[in-house]
């Protein structure tokens, strides 16, 4: 189940990409860096058709449920993901897709609601199908969680990019 329309849906799915570049995605490999497979159950939000960071987090050992939606829900995405709270919830390259704030605020709060207690998001400096500044994204994202903690760019591909774990108040 999704609060966004058709073409919001399209325009999302239309930024997937199967090959990456040489250097792994940042909040997978901050995920890793930062919380060890005992966490309990995370959920991938926006995992991409192929599911790649679900399968590869599964490998070493983490409890990872695929979720996304349109034409990219693969063989192992969870389309009922969302029906279920997760101790984790990732979203990779998932804010800077949305087509609008409102499509943002309704992700969001998809993430809110689907977290038990943090998430680990980024915002990188492209694509930004919205427009919204970085600066904007964080007053967005200070407004919609209890707390928000800001993690340093470090590592390749992470320079300029918005990077945050957020917290949910119980």
């Amino acid at each position: 189940m999704t609060d966004h329309t058709e073409a919001e849906i399209l325009a999302a799915n239309r930024t997937y990409r199967r090959s990456f570049g040489p250097y792994p995605a940042i909040v997978p490999r901050l995920l890793r860096e930062i919380w060890k497979p005992e966490i309990g159950t995370v959920l991938d939000f926006g995992a991409g058709t192929h599911a790649r960071y679900t399968l590869e987090l599964r490998d070493v050992g983490y409890n990872v449920t695929g979720y996304d939606f349109g034409c990219n829900v693969g063989p192992d995405i969870d389309g009922d993901a969302l029906a279920r709270r997760y101790d984790l919830v990732f979203a990779s390259n998932v804010l800077n897709v949305q087509s609008s704030e409102a499509m943002l605020m309704a992700t969001l709060g998809q993430i809110r609601g689907a977290m038990k207690g943090a998430a680990l998001v980024n915002y990188p400096p492209a694509p930004r199908k919205a427009g919204i500044s970085s600066h904007r994204m964080m007053e967005i994202l200070r407004a919609s969680f209890s707390r928000v903690d800001f993690i340093p760019p470090s590592g390749r591909g992470a320079k300029s990019q918005l990077v945050a774990v957020l917290w949910r108040d119980e």
